[in-house]
């Protein structure tokens, strides 16, 4: 318990600057600054969450000791100083860097670069970057290029001649860059092959600039035409302009499909018109992309599905995800108008399998696309409802089958359940019926499509194992406990807890020794106790403003009756 009362004491001292007080209760021995620990805050963390902390304290932390890269803490030193902008705190940030002079000690400054960049720090460690030894060279470097490429810090003659030579890695420092929009890192004509690097899907530079959200003028203008980025380079998903469609970026869907092959597709042999179709899309994208050369009618290679049984399968999705959303779906029913208009009204539009569009909306229960398309299609409803599959069944076949009961009630209410079709059987010798009575409620599987390159999934890249929201949080529980622990609510510049010189306890009201005003102590009884010590460095003082004040006499006044 003394122990940990002495801790809290001596932290609190450097929380409050009190210099003097910390060199006084170190020279005692009671105290060893890098051990002190109250909470989970060492003594350079303390120093580093005060608002009065200032440079001679933390040099003086760092003199005896104290480590700036403890990770045992709630929140590294080198990271509260990285998250500290104050300019007045530079030299600061100078005797922290040169702490780093160990390969883990310089991997851990890096990870609190990456998380909040300071390019005066980047630059004042990569000046000291000859003392690194060879060995675990290029890994400090690989590290240094992903925080240049992410913050937009300038990239100068210290990396180009080794940037080149990270094209190899599953990430390259110059996906970051496009991703958030760093151009410095392409500019360099050593760097120009870099446009075209892919990572370990296959995914180039230009298809990262498009997931990080980056204008038009930097996808198209500066990586497409400047720097020549391929735009038919085809990824495991899919081209650029597939990329675009899905996040729905039209700005960039004109400009990337008069300049795209749109017969290429993803590793399932999806184009860009699939794309346009699943994600449901507009009427103008696909009319855009139907003018530079996509057709609406082309089946998958994987599935051999038309474009247009993406929709539903996206329809169904969405309803099945959100059913408040059922009562919506007629206002995508123009892209399905589009489609049918496309494949020729009187016709029926199959897959690969021979299934139909209307089985494809029957087995996915979606009542009003069944109503669209017997409306739309110019095929009369008993042709749709009689034409099967190369297994032999129908629509309503597959509507039992999934025990698609909405469908089925349509189906009923519209008097198109006829005796012929009720009864007709299967390649199995099965009816509807029958296949009703064994259907079982499954969910439903849907296509899948690449996900999005989200900020954090870059970030988990550049930030190297650490996840920025829970070092923020680190961050703010420090603070919180800093200020639970030390701040004693006085103002440090009118009254500072001083150290007793007795005891070594912190107090709020000192009591000074009457001769020499230098010596604290907490209470009398303390001082007394003391007294057997400090006379043989007591001195007289010289008298204080206060002292000659006191000692004036008051000028008496009378009173005016």
């Amino acid at each position: 318990m003394e122990n940990m009362s002495i801790n809290k004491d001596f932290l609190t001292a450097v929380y409050h600057d009190c210099l003097d007080d910390c060199d006084m209760m170190t020279r005692s021995g009671r105290i060893y600054p890098p051990c002190a620990l109250a909470d989970g805050l060492d003594a350079l963390s303390t120093a580093l969450l005060s608002p009065h902390c200032s440079f001679p304290i933390v040099h003086w932390l760092l003199e005896h000791g104290c480590d700036p890269f403890n990770d045992q803490a709630i929140v590294m030193p080198a990271l509260l100083m990285c998250a500290d902008t104050n300019p007045r705190r530079r030299t600061i940030a100078s005797a922290i860097v040169r702490c780093a002079n160990t390969f883990e000690n310089r991997k851990k400054l890096l990870k609190c670069l990456s998380m909040f960049p300071r390019e005066d720090v980047l630059r004042e460690f990569v000046a000291g970057d000859a003392t690194v030894d060879v060995k675990h060279k290029t890994e400090i470097r690989r590290m240094v290029a992903y925080i240049q490429c992410k913050h937009g810090m300038d990239i100068d003659n210290w990396t180009l001649d080794w940037l080149p030579d990270l094209q190899s890695l599953c990430v390259t420092p110059f996906h970051i860059a496009a991703f958030h929009g760093n151009a410095k890192p392409f500019l360099s004509p050593v760097c120009e092959s870099a446009i075209n690097a892919r990572d370990d899907l296959n995914r180039t530079p230009l298809i990262y600039a498009i997931h990080g959200g980056q204008s038009a003028n930097f996808i198209v203008d500066f990586l497409i035409e400047r720097l020549g980025a391929s735009v038919d380079d085809v990824g495991d998903d899919g081209t650029a302009l597939m990329a675009a469609l899905r996040l729905r970026r039209m700005d960039l869907v004109k400009e990337l499909a008069s300049r795209s092959d749109l017969r290429r597709g993803d590793r399932l042999g999806r184009t860009a018109m699939h794309t346009a179709f699943a994600f449901l899309l507009d009427c103008e994208c696909v009319e855009a992309l139907r003018a530079a050369g996509g057709d609406v009618t082309a089946p998958s290679e994987e599935h051999g599905w038309p474009p247009i049984f993406y929709s539903i399968d996206s329809l169904s999705r969405e309803t099945k995800r959100h059913a408040e959303k059922a009562d919506e779906l007629s206002r995508h029913f123009d892209l399905l108008t589009l489609a049918i208009n496309a494949h020729g009204k009187g016709d029926l539009i199959r897959c690969r399998s021979g299934q139909t569009l209307l089985m494809h909306a029957c087995l996915n229960d979606l009542p009003s696309v069944v109503a669209h398309v017997l409306k739309s299609s110019g095929v009369p409803p008993k042709k749709h409802l009689a034409a099967t599959d190369e297994s032999g069944r129908t629509a309503y076949h597959w509507a039992c089958h999934r025990a698609s009961r909405a469908v089925l009630e349509f189906l009923r209410d519209a008097d198109l359940l006829g005796e012929d079709l009720r009864t007709l059987l299967d390649e199995d010798g099965r009816a509807g019926h029958d296949l009703l009575m064994d259907a079982v409620e499954t969910p439903a599987r849907h296509r899948e499509w690449p996900g999005v390159i989200a900020p954090a999934d870059a970030d988990e890249i550049t930030d190297f194992g650490w996840r920025r929201a829970r070092v923020i949080g680190d961050i703010g529980i420090a603070h919180a406990k800093a200020l639970r622990l030390f701040d004693l609510d006085v103002e440090p510049e009118k009254v500072k807890p001083r150290t007793c010189s007795g005891c070594f306890r912190l107090t709020l009201n000192p009591k000074r020794c009457s001769r020499c005003k230098e010596a604290c102590y907490c209470s009398r009884a303390c001082q007394i106790a003391s007294w057997s010590l400090h006379k043989n460095e007591c001195f007289n003082a010289s008298p204080t403003l206060s002292d000659a004040l006191a000692a004036t006499p008051k000028q008496q006044t009378q009173r005016r009756r």
